[in-house]
């Protein structure tokens, strides 16, 4: 909207229209302002400025003038005067001026349509709602009508070539795309309640039934749609169109009831439910409910087969009209068309391979390619079947941002459409953390003159793909979406079903195909508020379903009031979600209206409640609680003087356990004082690497209080690697000392440092006291190598203040004091040693040590009981193996903490289903983290989480702070995956010797202090509205197949789910430039040998995507471990990576005659038992054909999911015979002998 003051002595006669003439010369015409106020004078601030706050509303300039006003300029052409009236009567407005922009005054898309195919009926040109857009007002319109034309003014229009016309009735009539799509759907889940249209009205006043009862058979009379059936002809849909006749219709009268609205409106929801059988059922159905002599309930149930939005308009002002004639004794004036919506499906076919069809294809196939649909992260799995059950989240927008939104779009030349959408796309932008979005919109596709008046599917699908990349200003998203939209609309005559077959080559059955999220803006004008008389209010009633993942629809009333109707599958999502996805939806809409030249990636979504909760709450949970387990005066403590103090307290207590050895706090005291002073003396101190490689013992405990306590830094090796890794490892973290045993100490001799033997250290130190610790908090405690994704390790450097805290916050977190026991199970250059042996020490407990060699899986338990061990943490891999042996002598374990990997709700019940006593909790922590910073101590699962399901991390441990953040360190809402980063004290000081690297994953803390940091660990997370975090995945290694994020977790655990695996993996290699393909190894249980690939696979089938079942199989008699008991996945050997497979013939009757079936229907020569139907070619309306051949054959009805989930000759073939063999069963034993007997056989 643009405001003008009118020069002194200007007329202002005409100058609106001048001066928008005078822009639109100059400017782009999406800035061209579509409506124009003239000011006496601008109002001012105190400053001088121009109050814009106290401009006047733009109504005051949009209506048009009087046909006699002064100010309109008055139509120059004889097209222009047509165009101008044809836009007052869409409009329904007084005439405006040729140069007023119809989107100005209120046009939409379905207003559009209107405008555009009444202009197309009136000068028998080719135009398109695209024109429109570009040319927005009469005079555009009517230069592009002359033009179009060619012709002069007194010509008469003519009729656009290529029009619908009727086709003979005598034979065979196909359906249309759309139809095909509902009758394939059908067909796919029979009896599904996804594709009806629930119509109820509620009439007040006096309604003739007879009559109401012959106005619905004279519209199914004039509409052949509502009286057609849809048979299978040789396993492809036809037409069958009736004569006319009777509608289904059921009259129930409760008006005698006390409760007659109630039951009414149970009646109705039950009777808007029952599906259609398309075959046998014309789709229509009716039922008057009676619920007071003036009070009716009306259920029109429709099929989505022959109805859209735009034929529900239709359907009911002609049943308006013959009711209204009727009930007064009149004859209905209704009539066919020249056209019925068979004749339409013959047109469109016929379209199919036009050259225009194909300059449109083309288009989509180029603009769609190499699109992967958005995903929402979601509450649960997705399962193997797509689940149609849906919910529906309510929110109003409120006046003032509608209005906001409409000026903004006004601004850019947008409609209110292009700004919600553009608005929706930003949302899921945040949401996913994708940059390419696309998401459906439903188009009226009644681009034909003649479908204005027709019932029937005519509603279109297109693909709005947007790119959000490089983070544009919402202002040049908005002028994207814009250009997109119109693009899209200008090539809408394609079947959405075309191009399915085009681009979409996985057959996924818990899918929608292109994509999962819908966005539509529907305009409310026009519904009937009266039946022949009678009041008629329109109900919400009907199954709730949803047709995708998630759909907004934003309806907009005649008086500009918006409603966002979020729909939404609740297979997938809590309601709680979408409520809280409406919300921000909302305040996104706020923020775009503010500030529209904002990076989209800065807008806002949170309310500010919202933020206080994710930066002050949440992060730090348990932060009161930390002055109780590390007391103020305590805080500079460092880990050997709180174990001098613990033996100090308990000199007697068994500290160490080591097989049939046991040392009390005394006596490791002494031998850890011993070992520093003989540290100490040779020249060690704060900052000076001391390497240790050892195996778990009592020395290895020794020697890691020794270092400390000598104030060194102590870094672990492992004496199982390779010479040349340790020595490099030793160079690398620049120790001057390597304690070894003497059975090592000759290969560990290098330049650069001196070897040590442990016992030698011990024996040698000198007694007396030793002298204060000289290490600081801030001094470097020890250094732990991990491995890095370079090949080359990467040593973490953590400081005396923070593994001294963590020490006494994981103590306090597990309930280690003393008299506990606490098994040391983890390698020494794991770690959570470090926490599993120094946590017990300064509480008093004992370290129970495992042996070196390590205790198997199968004597764990007993090893665990003998020893009298009440807490233990280990691994998810190892706890599995464990839990199949006998754990019954595990009553004494009060704790079982696993971590370090990905640990399933699954691997939680296991626990909770051996009805020990102990706690099972789960753990998080990066080593750059200091071993552990996030804690789980929740429930198995909430009610249906599948066991593959992963537990949530948990909650941050005392002192950690968590934060959720996208890729420009802003914390992003709940629910919303981002990075998880972590702050606190008990950060690592970084990488040794790798500035870079350290500068890279620690980075400054835009909410804490001055010099506080952050740990990027690079793994994907979100808050649950509990405020447990929840595991999604690597950032770095997320897993795509065929465009589909995939956690390999996932299938691991669904593969140990059997019961004859004994242990899983799956990995995802690329065996070919651009070919990941899924693979999994596996092992058997107990040494038994596994199950075969085959059987392993319809066992995933029965609970994953097919998608997510591995296409390579190896089997191994155990997986490759590293010494932290994870699964070494570099270790696995590679997959078989043969990409054709060999042709196997078919192995019996069955399987020949499906493979000749599949041959013939797939015109191929021959095909193999274990060919996939779909990776030959097959599709949708080919598998349909399949079965019907399947029925001839074998005399068997297999429903068409069947395919879909039986997609090799094989698993086709074992469904076939078991479904003859269970029609066999049901036979009579007379009824079997008359099928033997050669004669009775036909």
């Amino acid at each position: 909207t643009a405001y003008a003051v009118p020069a002194a002595g200007t007329d202002p006669a005409g100058l609106r229209a001048e001066l928008l003439a005078h822009l639109a010369a100059r400017l782009p015409a999406a800035v061209v302002p579509s409506r124009l106020v003239l000011l006496d004078a601008f109002p001012l601030t105190a400053s001088g400025k121009v109050d814009r706050g106290a401009l006047p509303g733009p109504e005051d300039g949009m209506a048009p003038p009087a046909a006699d006003g002064p100010e309109r300029a008055a139509p120059r052409t004889a097209t222009e005067q047509a165009v101008v009236a044809a836009m007052a009567s869409v409009l329904e407005i007084p005439e405006p001026g040729p140069d007023d922009d119809f989107f100005g005054l209120g046009g939409h898309s379905l207003l559009a349509i209107r405008l555009v195919l009444g202009l197309r009926r009136a000068f028998g040109i080719e135009m398109t709602v695209a024109d429109l857009f570009a040319d927005r007002t009469a005079a555009a319109l009517a230069a592009r009508i002359d033009r179009a034309a060619g012709t002069s003014e007194e010509e008469e229009p003519g009729q656009a070539p290529g029009g619908i016309v009727p086709v003979a009735r005598d034979g065979v009539l196909p359906l249309s795309f759309g139809q095909q799509r509902m009758w394939f759907l059908d067909r796919l889940e029979p009896g599904s309640r996804e594709y009806l249209i629930p119509l109820a009205l509620r009439l007040r006043g006096p309604l003739d039934t007879g009559a109401f009862r012959r106005a619905l058979e004279e519209v199914a009379r004039v509409h052949e749609v509502l009286r057609t059936r849809y048979a299978d002809h040789d396993g492809s849909p036809v037409q069958l169109i009736d004569p006319p006749g009777p509608v289904a219709y059921r009259e129930v009268d409760l008006s005698g009831t006390e409760d007659g609205p109630v039951r009414a409106r149970a009646l109705l929801e039950e009777v808007l439910t029952v599906p259609f059988d398309l075959a046998a059922e014309h789709p229509l159905r009716v039922t008057v409910i009676h619920a007071a002599p003036e009070d009716h309930w009306v259920a029109l149930a429709a099929h989505h087969i022959a109805f859209d939005a735009w034929s529900t308009k239709v359907f009911l002002r002609d049943l308006d009209t013959a009711y209204t004639a009727l009930a007064a004794g009149r004859e209905t004036p209704l009539r066919p068309g020249p056209v019925q919506y068979a004749d339409f499906a013959a047109w469109q076919r016929a379209q199919e391979e036009t050259p225009e069809t194909g300059r449109q294809l083309r288009y989509w196939v180029e603009r769609l390619g190499g699109l992967t649909p958005v995903e929402l992260p979601s509450d649960r799995p997705r399962g193997s079947g797509r689940d149609a059950a849906g919910d529906t989240v309510i929110v109003d927008v409120p006046d003032a941002l509608g209005r906001a939104v409409t000026e903004l779009g006004e601004r850019s030349g947008a409609t209110p459409f292009m700004t919600l959408l553009g608005a929706f796309q930003v949302l899921l932008h945040h949401y996913t953390g994708r940059t390419d979005i696309a998401v459906g919109v439903p188009v009226a596709a009644r681009t034909r003159e003649e479908t204005e008046g027709l019932l029937g599917l005519f509603v279109n699908s297109l693909v709005i793909r947007t790119d959000l990349g490089g983070d544009p200003a919402f202002t040049g998203l908005l002028e994207q979406v814009k250009r997109v939209c119109l693009e899209a609309f200008a090539h809408q005559d394609v079947p959405f079903e075309r191009l399915v077959d085009e681009l979409a080559t996985d057959r996924d059955l818990s899918r929608n195909p292109l994509f999962q999220v819908m966005f539509e803006h529907q305009h409310m004008g026009g519904l009937t508020s009266t039946l022949g008389g009678l009041a008629a209010e329109p109900l919400n009633a009907g199954p709730q379903t949803a047709k995708f993942d998630l759909t907004l629809t934003v309806k907009e009333r005649p008086d500009g009031r918006m409603h966002c109707w979020f729909e939404y599958a609740s297979a997938l999502f809590d309601r709680s979600t979408v409520e809280r996805m409406a919300t921000h939806y909302l305040r996104l809409l706020e923020s775009v209206t503010t500030a529209p030249d904002t990076a989209v990636a800065g807008l806002d979504l949170m309310s500010d409640a919202e933020r206080r909760q994710l930066l002050d709450v949440w992060p730090d949970p348990y932060a009161a609680r930390l002055p109780e387990i590390v007391p103020e005066d305590e805080r500079g403590l460092t880990v050997p003087e709180l174990f001098v103090r613990q033996a100090a307290r308990t000199p007697d207590a068994t500290a160490l356990v080591f097989g049939g050895e046991e040392l009390d706090y005394a006596a490791l005291e002494a031998r850890s004082a011993r070992f520093a002073r003989r540290l100490r003396a040779l020249g060690a101190g704060p900052e000076t690497a001391v390497a240790s490689c050892q195996e778990r013992g009592i020395d290895a405990v020794v020697t890691l209080l020794g270092v400390l306590r000598a104030g060194a830094v102590y870094v672990p090796l492992d004496p199982r690697h390779p010479r040349q890794r340790l020595l490099r490892t030793v160079e690398d973290a620049g120790a001057r000392f390597l304690v070894t045993t003497s059975g090592h100490a000759e290969t560990l001799t290098g330049a650069g440092h001196q070897v040590l033997t442990v016992d030698a250290l011990v024996a040698e130190g000198a007694e007396g006291e030793l002298p204060d610790v000289p290490a600081d908090p801030e001094n470097l405690a020890y250094v732990i190598y991990t491995s890095g994704s370079t090949g080359r390790p990467k040593g973490v450097m953590i400081d005396h203040r923070a593994y001294a805290h963590h020490c006494r916050v994981a103590a306090d977190a597990y309930g280690i004091g003393p008299g506990e026991r606490v098994v040391q199970l983890s390698s020494l250059t794991f770690d959570v040693s470090m926490e599993q042996i120094a946590a017990p020490l300064l509480t008093g407990a004992a370290v129970v040590i495992a042996d070196p060699l390590f205790w198997s899986p199968a004597e764990l338990p007993a090893r665990l009981a003998e020893h009298g061990v009440t807490v233990m943490e280990t691994t998810p891999a190892y706890y599995r193996e464990a839990m199949n042996y006998d754990t019954s002598v595990l009553t004494g374990l009060k704790l079982i903490n696993l971590s370090s990997d990905v640990v399933t709700v699954a691997d939680a019940r296991l626990w909770a289903a051996s009805g020990l006593p102990g706690r099972f909790v789960c753990c998080y922590g990066p080593t750059e983290a200091t071993v552990t910073c996030l804690l789980h101590t929740g429930p198995a699962g909430q009610g249906g989480e599948r066991d593959t399901a992963s537990m949530p991390l948990g909650r941050p441990f005392a002192g950690t702070r968590a934060y959720v953040l996208d890729a420009g360190q802003r914390p992003v809402p709940i629910g919303v995956p981002g990075e998880l980063c972590v702050g606190g004290v008990r950060l690592a000081r970084g990488y040794h010797g790798r500035p870079e690297l350290t500068a890279a994953q620690f980075v400054p803390d835009p909410f804490g202090g001055a010099g506080e940091r952050l740990y990027r660990t690079g793994d994907l997370v979100r808050y649950r509205p509990d405020g447990t975090l929840e595991f999604l995945g690597r950032i770095d290694q997320q897993v795509k197949i065929r465009g589909l994020r995939i956690e390999l977790g996932e299938i691991e655990a669904a593969l140990t789910g059997h019961p004859g695996v004994g242990a899983a993996a799956v990995t995802a290699p690329e065996i070919a430039p651009g070919d990941r393909r899924l693979a999994a190894y596996v092992t058997g249980l107990d040494g038994a040998p596994a199950p075969d690939p085959e059987t392993l696979r319809e066992h995933l089938r029965e609970g994953l995507p097919d998608y997510m079942v591995p296409a390579l199989w190896t089997v191994l008699d155990s997986l490759p471990m590293t010494a932290s008991q994870k699964i070494d996945r570099k270790a696995l050997p590679a997959p078989a990576t043969t990409l054709e497979r060999a042709y196997v013939a078919p192995r019996d009757p069955v399987e020949e005659a499906v493979a000749a079936i599949w041959a013939e229907a797939l015109g191929v020569d021959r095909v193999g038992a274990e060919d996939d139907f779909f990776a030959l070619g097959g599709h949708s309306l080919l598998a349909t054909r399949v079965l019907a051949r399947l029925r001839e054959a074998f005399a068997v009805e297999l429903p068409l999911r069947r395919l879909f989930e039986h997609t090799t000759v094989t698993a086709l073939a074992a469904a076939v015979t078991e479904a003859v063999e269970a029609a066999i069963a049901q036979l009579s034993d007379a009824e079997v002998a008359e099928l033997l007997n050669p004669e009775g056989a036909r």
